[in-house]
């Protein structure tokens, strides 16, 4: 069963919240917003330091920020 269900149309996508993610990661790291859950996905695993750096800013957590994030 690969059939898609169900797939946004763009105008949902420029206002949902990872499309507004992705326009932050642009103006701080140069990444390229393009709706892709996937991309991102992989973004974020590759730098995991830079992603979970970005979604402490973004989301504008209060506290004290590491720049070096530990995974066991």
């Amino acid at each position: 069963m690969s059939q898609k269900l169900w797939q946004a149309n763009l105008s949902t996508k420029d206002k949902s919240n990872l499309y507004k993610f992705e326009k932050f990661l642009l103006k701080k790291f140069n990444y390229k917003a393009t709706k892709n859950y996937k991309k991102l996905f992989n973004w974020s695993i590759k730098n995991l330091d830079l992603f979970w750096s970005s979604i402490w800013d973004y989301t504008k957590v209060k506290g004290k920020k590491v720049e070096k994030f530990k995974f066991s």
